[in-house]
């Protein structure tokens, strides 16, 4: 991740971050359809794949219970602020979308 000091979208002096990919995701979906809509409830697995520059960053890691990485969808057609979850009746009142765990 880098800051781009010279960019201010909201004018408040805070600089615009850029990412860059440090891995890729591969699973045997392709698609949405037929995609698990909750994977903590699926037998499916998927494989992070880290390139290989950043291996380093794993180096004594088997002690931790939990790695934490942030995925960008790019199949993605919209970003909503606000979602209703999937499996939530009609009535139910809409989440945020940061509210979510996913």
């Amino acid at each position: 991740m880098t800051a781009e000091p010279d960019a201010d979208p909201n004018g408040v002096g805070a600089p615009r971050i850029a990412c860059r990919p440090v891995g890729i995701v591969r699973s045997r979906f392709t698609e949405v359809t037929g995609m698990p809509i909750q994977a903590a409830a699926s037998e499916e697995t998927a494989r992070l794949e880290l390139f290989g520059e950043f291996a380093p960053g794993l180096r004594d890691i088997e002690g931790f219970a939990h790695l934490i990485f942030v995925t960008h969808m790019h199949l993605c057609t919209r970003e909503p602020l606000e979602v209703l979850p999937f499996l939530a009746l009609p009535t139910a009142p809409s989440d945020r979308a940061c509210d979510l765990r996913l």
